[in-house]
């Protein structure tokens, strides 16, 4: 690539070699057609950029032949003007995008930008920050897409170690793939070898293969398939349900959900009810992961050391939570 110094120069040669022109055809056309300084400046000028305006006296044969070089030599110096600089610029842009990335970390990357990895950027973008997001798509037209939506997008392959490594996947908290089956399963295996403590989700294209993506380490396989199917099951079969899921969707404070693990001796040993969780602005624990099996939250249950509860309900009051579990 071209250091900011050499394109200058390069400007400052094609400029040079415009100047040179002018200087030429000027003379030219005063020792051929013997004209005053400024009307041989003008002719040159509106000869060499092809401006096409009246001539300034009738030419001579001479004058003619002196014309035409002039033309084919404006046109050339133009043509390799643009074949010199805007490679160069187009270069120094892609790797704007590059650099971008180099400098991202405890981010999250979304492998795929078609109609599927497009709405996840935008849910994440939403509730992580556009900044926290990286985009990696083989296919320049979505790369554009997507950084016409304000993502830093890397083109390349997810499958390749080396996009992967542009994309700083060692410094990534998460990764989501939107690809075949078969590309998400080989670059969500890749992506756990560069980074151990990477979360990653694969989307699914086809319910047969979620087992076969599930033997990839994947922290979560989801198919919007199946998804759908159970929603709209739960949807049509209970008008209640059906309230419930268009509220959890519509009232941001409580869609997120969370795990936290109990290791504090301030609340360990104590049934959730003592805890007063339910009391708590905008939180509701809903379930209890203890030894691998998971049941119902209720306020009866003993909070152990090393449980995990799981509470649904606005962000702030997550965090909270979590500290005092925690610490």
């Amino acid at each position: 690539m071209l250091k900011t110094g050499n394109i200058k120069i390069r400007l400052l040669r094609i400029l040079s070699l415009f100047v040179i022109v002018i200087l030429i055809g000027t003379l030219g056309y005063r020792i051929i057609e013997g004209w005053t300084l400024l009307e041989c400046f003008y002719m040159t000028v509106i000869t060499i950029t092809t401006t096409g305006y009246l001539e300034v006296h009738p030419l001579s044969e001479a004058g003619r032949i002196f014309t035409s070089i002039l033309i084919f030599t404006g046109v050339s110096i133009f043509f390799y003007g643009i074949g010199t600089i805007l490679p160069t610029l187009i270069d120094m842009w892609f790797k704007r995008w590059i650099s971008m990335a180099k400098d991202m970390e405890n981010h999250y990357i979304v492998c795929g930008y078609g109609a599927m990895g497009s709405e996840i950027a935008k849910e994440l973008s939403r509730r992580l920050g556009r900044d926290n997001l990286l985009v990696i798509d083989k296919d320049e037209n979505k790369i554009k897409d997507a950084r016409h939506d304000g993502f830093v997008a890397v083109e390349g392959d997810a499958t390749d170690e080396e996009t992967l490594r542009e994309g700083q996947i060692e410094k990534a908290k998460g990764i989501v793939t939107c690809m075949g089956d078969s590309e998400n399963a080989f670059t969500i295996m890749m992506s756990g070898n560069l980074n151990e403590d990477i979360k990653s989700i694969a989307i699914s294209k086809s319910p047969k293969n979620i087992k076969n993506l599930e033997l990839t380490n994947a922290s979560r396989v989801l198919s919007p398939y199946l998804s759908t199917a159970k929603k709209t099951g739960v949807l049509l079969a209970s008008t209640a349900s059906s309230t419930i899921l268009d509220i959890i969707e519509e009232i941001e404070d409580f869609t997120t959900v969370d795990k936290i693990e109990a290791v504090s001796s301030k609340v360990t040993n104590k049934t959730l009810g003592e805890l007063g969780l339910w009391e708590k602005a905008n939180i509701l624990p809903i379930a209890i992961e203890r030894e691998g099996k998971i049941e119902r939250a209720s306020p009866e249950i003993e909070v152990k050391k090393g449980d995990h509860i799981y509470f649904i309900g606005g962000s702030e009051a997550i965090e909270n939570i979590k500290s005092e579990l925690s610490s």
